[in-house]
């Protein structure tokens, strides 16, 4: 959070690149247990990171339980997410794509499409500067999907969480 109580988006996506960018060095560089898990990892090229359970959420003092907090959340999801595939595009550019991304470059940029156009149906009730930044970071990721491909397959994993009671 800002000092004026606004959660800081420019702050978030920066650790968002610093993790990914973290999380890609382990992966080459990290040593394994049985000699077929490193291609596994590394052909398709995953990492995973999400969050867990979002409840309680308290940015704006919103909760789970209303529109704007589910609006919070998703916003902020979809921030995780697309920071993930932007910082992935040019990480591409350097040392290649995910195997197989050559042959399933075409769905693979539609499901970012559509990853995208998601973003428009985050509710209304989320304040408009976390939405606008949803878009923005979208826009950023499709443009540099579409000139370097993406290095990872997957960005991140939302784990469903234990439900609490009401």
């Amino acid at each position: 959070m800002r000092p004026d109580g606004i959660f800081d988006v420019a702050r978030f996506r920066q650790a968002a690149r610093i993790y990914i960018t973290a999380q890609e060095i382990l992966v080459d560089h990290a040593s394994y247990p049985t000699p077929r898990l490193p291609r596994t990892v590394t052909c398709s090229a995953r990492w995973a990171w999400g969050t867990p359970t979002w409840q309680p959420v308290d940015v704006d003092g919103d909760s789970l339980r209303q529109r704007a907090g589910r609006g919070i959340c998703g916003a902020m999801t979809a921030l995780l997410n697309g920071e993930g595939y932007r910082t992935s595009s040019p990480i591409a550019s350097n040392i290649g794509t995910f195997a197989g991304y050559a042959e399933n470059s075409e769905p693979m940029l539609d499901v970012m499409q559509m990853h995208r156009d998601a973003v428009e149906g985050i509710d209304d009730a989320c304040p408009s500067y976390l939405k606008d930044a949803a878009r923005e970071c979208w826009d950023e990721c499709l443009a540099s999907g579409r000139d370097h491909g993406f290095r990872n397959a997957q960005a991140t994993v939302l784990a469903r969480p234990a439900r609490l009671p009401s």
